[in-house]
């Protein structure tokens, strides 16, 4: 495999896991999100911004096919906007992150300042999925599988994941 079709491969794995995080937040009520839209170069701070009464939201969501995750998964611009973002204790620069593989398929929410701040202090270069599994060492929940049925429209049904944790207890990540 070259590796255009392996970058167009990750593009697409990417998408599928934005979709079913899009799907997803159709299961929570009052909740108001938005899809934030690519400027030129590739400047946008983060996939979509998600407003509840427990807080507000800017998301990126990641895919990977191994087990640790990595802040380079992470463009410069999206460091900044989520960062950034934490300007008021309301609001929570959030990275969802989906392990998928063969053997894997677990997802998880966390802080991009926490997870930052725990890499530097044990200079890690990555995350391993079994880090984020214990709450205890980093603040992180693993989000649970789920499916979203639309019965108006059945194009907008499929896999989707249980966010009532993430919105719950977003003030302990």
């Amino acid at each position: 495999m070259n590796s255009a079709s392996k970058q167009k491969e990750r593009r697409d794995r990417g998408q599928e896991f934005q979709d079913e995080i899009r799907r997803s937040w159709r299961l929570v009520p009052n909740v108001w999100r938005m899809r934030i839209s690519d400027g030129r170069g590739s400047t946008r701070p983060a996939d979509e911004i998600v407003t509840t009464a427990n807080g507000n939201f800017l998301i990126e969501a990641k895919r990977t096919q191994g087990d640790k995750f990595e802040l380079s998964f992470i463009r410069p611009n999206q460091f900044r906007g989520l960062l950034n973002f934490e300007v008021i204790p309301r609001n929570f620069g959030l990275v969802f992150v989906s392990f998928l593989s063969k053997d894997i398929d677990e997802a998880y929410a966390f802080r991009l300042s926490t997870v930052i701040k725990y890499m530097q202090e044990r200079r890690f270069r990555y995350i391993a999925r079994n880090i984020l599994k214990n709450f205890v060492t980093m603040p992180a929940i693993q989000l649970p599988r789920t499916y979203y049925h639309d019965p108006k429209d059945k194009r907008l049904s499929g896999p989707a994941y249980d966010l009532t944790e993430v919105i719950n207890n977003c003030q302990l990540l």
